[in-house]
């Protein structure tokens, strides 16, 4: 495996991570706005692809059934906002989703005051230290839909998702073409994705980032482009060591105590 930022050096780096991170702290507000107001209209006040009743119901079918590696299944679902879009209703496969979202604290919030329950309840967690709370190779299947934009550090966030999958296993990316550039930059948007002639690059005006070369020694890259949402599929070929820094410590560190000061006291309100 290549060194953990071959694409850009060590200053630079640790200047972006400090600019990203606040930006992504001061996005909170927009983010929780947006699904506070969905709520409220119950979908109409942002039409989604998917119905309001299907986006909120308690469990949904499980479509992934061409990754699974045996009829047990244990999926990550990574950034899956309020509801979880990984469903455990399979007639051949028993379906285990654990979901992770940063602000799950603050969308338990949002279910208890709409009274919506789900049966994949989201707890706390971030790509960037998916390492700090799960083992490698703990899961089948890792997947991320629509928000590997919105991170901090998204090849590391990659990088995090293929440890804790298992060999063989599949980490499934849904995105826009270019999120960011779409949103002004606005929120928790802060990176581009594109796929194109077989490649997966995220940019953004400070770097640009060819995601199959960074990942060519362990990963076979699938692309299937589609409106709106293109799907990069992962397939992790070999075990690696995931080169960690000072820099996690401290990432985590921030987020946990402005999770706990901010949003478990409640004082983000409405």
């Amino acid at each position: 495996m290549k060194e953990r930022y071959s694409c850009y050096d060590n200053d630079k780096m640790k200047s972006m991570y400090c600019i990203y991170l606040n930006k992504w702290l001061n996005g909170i507000s927009y983010e929780y706005d947006y699904w506070h107001q969905y709520l409220a209209t119950k979908g109409k006040k942002y039409q989604e692809l998917q119905s309001f009743e299907e986006v909120t119901s308690y469990d949904k079918k499980f479509h992934f059934e061409e990754y699974a590696l045996n009829e047990n299944v244990k999926v990550l679902d990574v950034g899956c906002g309020p509801f979880s879009t990984i469903g455990t209703i399979s007639d051949g496969f028993n379906v285990e989703v654990t979901a992770v979202d940063p602000l799950a604290y603050l969308y338990k919030f949002l279910r208890n005051k709409y009274e919506i329950k789900t049966k994949v309840v989201p707890e706390f967690g971030m790509v960037e230290v998916l390492n700090r709370s799960y083992k490698k190779n703990s899961f089948d299947i890792v997947h991320m839909r629509n928000a590997l934009d919105h991170c901090c550090d998204p090849l590391y966030g990659i990088f995090n998702m293929l440890f804790v999958c298992k060999v063989g296993g599949k980490v499934i990316l849904f995105h826009h073409q270019n999120e960011a550039e779409a949103a002004e930059y606005e929120g928790f948007h802060q990176w581009n994705l594109i796929t194109a002639n077989n490649e997966f690059v995220i940019w953004n005006h400070d770097l640009r980032i060819n995601v199959n070369e960074e990942l060519q020694d362990i990963v076979d890259v699938y692309i299937e482009r589609h409106k709106p949402l293109d799907k990069v599929v992962l397939t992790k070929k070999r075990d690696f060591n995931l080169n960690t820094n000072d820099l996690d410590l401290i990432f985590y560190e921030v987020m946990i105590e402005f999770i706990l000061k901010n949003i478990v006291k409640g004082s983000i309100k409405k």
